[in-house]
């Protein structure tokens, strides 16, 4: 053997075989993917309803406004009837949580008229209803972090975080609001809102509103000051409204149950200031609206339907004509006598009625009958003129296509011959064989 040729692999070693083992290599991989499974951080939405509703305890509830202020000495109540003039209290708070059924222009206009004369609003609705037009502020649908109040969360303990938002940084995200009109100058900035990089624009109306002090505003308590620094806005503005005041909530995300119960986040704080702000004379009544979270009695078209049809006179006497004619149709449809059973009369296929008249033929042979019924198929598909209409005999037909095709003259002879005496089986085939070399022939 040369020196330079290659000698025999050399087998691996051990260790290196029973570190690839599929014994060991698979329960390495499923240790790793339980261990990734269970000290991954937990992430995961909200469950429930997006409806703010004082009826809902899950997380996206708020109930927790609801019984944070009959705790605190406010007298609050659930509505599920819509505002009509003159049915607004003025000397109650309102409270507007992000509807899911739209108010009408008739009801805001009912609301904010008791409004005008005395009574509070506390309103979260979205940019695109009558009420936010009317209040000239609406939620900018861009969002940031809400910075907590050190004050209020100062003697916060540190609680335990009993769930995961799909908030990573653990933070409050909430949208800010966008003025359509310039705001007064006592406006009270509630929530402050920190944008990602978004500078504050020269003379924005919610950046430059700040609440200077409780004596200012009439408040019992501070409203947090708004510094004039770029990248912060407002989620939560209170403004006067003729003889009451209204606050506008950018995020309905703030009042709900999963942010109220965070202490660190500030946001109960914050919601029981601006009750204390809506309330400055002492007014303890709060109305939480749930009609338009979906309770109560809405419109309807089956109840409208059913209500023409019973309390109208012109209702009622549709209702008995069509009763008389369902009586009418039960009259005449009803049969003393059972209907006797239509008879049905089998009869077989074309494809069966040839099969049966073929065995017919080949029993008693009648080569000269189904030679004539082969003749009278191909003058039938390949006749011209007075031969199609029906003239001359069948072998006329023949002698005419003898004439007129020399080279069919042998097969036309054997088709003739089996016309007028009866043939053999082979010799019926070879009749057959011609009848098909003539089709072939006239085709085109």
């Amino acid at each position: 053997m040369p020196d330079d040729a290659p000698g025999p692999a050399s087998p691996p070693r051990r260790g290196t075989r029973l570190l690839t083992s599929p014994a060991l290599v698979f329960p390495v991989l499923a240790l790793a993917l339980l261990a990734t499974l269970l000290l991954s951080p937990r992430q995961r939405q909200r469950t429930g309803s997006e409806r703010l509703t004082t009826y809902a305890t899950d997380e996206s509830g708020g109930q927790g406004l609801y019984e944070v202020a009959g705790r605190l000495g406010w007298r609050p109540e659930r509505t599920t009837e819509p505002w009509t003039a003159g049915t607004v209290d003025t000397g109650a708070v309102y409270a507007v949580l992000y509807p899911g059924v739209p108010p009408t222009s008739g009801e805001v206009h009912a609301l904010l008229e008791g409004v005008r004369h005395g009574a509070g609003l506390l309103a979260s609705v979205p940019g695109d209803s009558p009420l936010s037009d009317s209040l000239h502020l609406r939620p900018a649908r861009l969002g940031g972090t809400l910075i907590p109040d050190r004050e209020a969360t100062r003697d916060c303990p540190p609680d335990k975080r009993l769930f995961d938002l799909d908030w990573g940084d653990d933070s409050v995200h909430l949208w800010w609001l966008d003025a359509t009109a310039t705001m007064p100058d006592d406006t009270v900035t509630f929530a402050v809102v920190r944008t990602p990089g978004l500078p504050a624009r020269a003379g924005d109306s919610l950046a430059a509103r700040p609440a200077d002090s409780a004596e200012r505003t009439g408040a019992n308590s501070p409203a947090p000051r708004l510094p004039r620094r770029s990248g912060l806005r407002a989620g939560a503005l209170g403004r006067p409204f003729g003889r009451g005041r209204v606050i506008v909530v950018a995020d309905p995300d703030l009042l709900r149950n999963d942010v109220l119960r965070v202490c660190r986040w500030g946001a109960g704080v914050t919601a029981v200031r601006m009750l204390e702000w809506l309330s400055p004379d002492g007014r303890r009544r709060i109305v939480f609206d749930e009609f338009h979270q979906g309770f109560g009695r809405h419109a309807s078209v089956s109840r409208a339907t059913w209500r023409a049809l019973i309390l109208t006179a012109p209702g009622r006497m549709l209702s008995q004509w069509v009763a008389a004619a369902l009586i009418l149709v039960l009259a005449f449809g009803l049969r003393p006598i059972v209907p006797r059973a239509r008879e049905r009369v089998e009869r077989r296929s074309p494809l069966e009625h040839v099969g049966a008249l073929a065995r017919a033929y080949e029993r008693v042979s009648a080569t000269r009958m189904a030679t004539r019924r082969m003749v009278r198929g191909l003058r039938r598909r390949h006749a011209h003129g007075a031969w199609r209409a029906g003239g001359g005999t069948d072998e006329e037909f023949l002698a005419a296509l003898a004439a007129r095709h020399p080279a069919l003259a042998p097969q036309i002879r054997i088709v003739l011959d089996a016309t007028r005496q009866r043939v053999r089986a082979g010799e019926f085939l070879a009749v057959g064989q011609a009848i098909d070399h003539i089709e072939r022939t006239l085709s085109p």
